[in-house]
């Protein structure tokens, strides 16, 4: 439905949405409803993830009801920004535990691009685990024997990302919201450590869950959110191998899951 210039989609519009990425999408403003399910509009993490897509504005629309008056009821029509710039991105335990060398390697890079940028514009974090020092600390310890410093580099690495300036005085040493790093207290994701007893993949299934839910919350202040995953043991070749087989970005069709490759491969392209 067209009006003034505005184009309205319901889901009684079959293909509509479709059509409207194919048409439109060099420069818009979509408007939200606020009933809209973020993680079910489809192909909403490729249209935040394309450049083409660069002037492609999101607002949540929502009314808000103010004090009842002898008239009745105000209600004041509000807009809330969506998805405005910077990236998340989730480095699952699998690459953190077996491909530690490419989780620091992220990281690095990271801390790189985000050190070219001005007071303020640092608008990008890393994601993981909850309790990630502590648990790497662990995995240092069980290496120590192997003269293998990777994860002892890649533990260095998440200080960088977590200084202590940037912990939580009173729950150390998780960051606070300030940090470039987020990982949760453990006490905050009982279920997490319960499932990994039971299975690995559960587990980080379990966090995808976490993310998807975590990125919506934060919809307001991120644009783009990423898990990066490759399953123990795999020999990826870069941009040949989908590497979501679990089905996480059908679930939820915000976040994108990549291989560390195809990420570090982005991140050099865009140097």
């Amino acid at each position: 439905m067209a009006h003034l210039g505005c184009i309205v989609y319901d889901d009684t519009a079959s293909d509509a949405w479709s059509h409207f990425r194919r048409i439109y999408l060099k420069s818009c403003l979509i408007m939200v409803h606020e009933t809209t399910k973020l993680w079910e509009i489809p192909g909403l993490h490729k249209l935040l993830q394309s450049t083409s897509a660069g002037h492609v504005k999101m607002v949540l629309l929502s009314i808000t009801q103010t004090l009842t008056t002898l008239d009745g009821a105000i209600l004041v029509p509000e807009c809330e920004t969506l998805f405005p710039h910077g990236a998340v991105t989730f480095i699952t335990d699998e690459v953190l535990q077996y491909r530690p060398d490419k989780a620091t390697d992220i990281i690095q890079r990271f801390l790189k691009d985000n050190a070219t940028k001005p007071e303020g514009a640092q608008n990008s974090k890393i994601a993981t685990r909850p309790g990630i020092k502590d648990w790497l600390i662990q995995l240092v310890q069980q290496h120590s024997s192997e003269r293998d410093t990777r994860w002892l580099e890649l533990y260095a690495s998440i200080c960088q990302l977590c200084p202590p300036e940037a912990e939580d005085i009173y729950n150390l040493p998780n960051p606070l919201d300030s940090s470039l790093l987020i990982s949760s207290p453990p006490e905050n994701l009982p279920s997490f450590y319960e499932a990994l007893e039971q299975d690995e993949a559960k587990a980080t299934d379990l966090m995808i869950n976490w993310f998807a839910g975590w990125s919506v919350l934060n919809a307001k202040d991120f644009r783009r959110f990423v898990v990066c995953y490759e399953p123990k043991g795999a020999n990826f070749v870069v941009n040949q191998v989908d590497p979501d087989s679990r089905g996480w970005t059908k679930r939820y069709q915000h976040i994108g899951v990549q291989t560390p490759d195809v990420i570090i491969e982005a991140m050099k392209a865009k140097r």
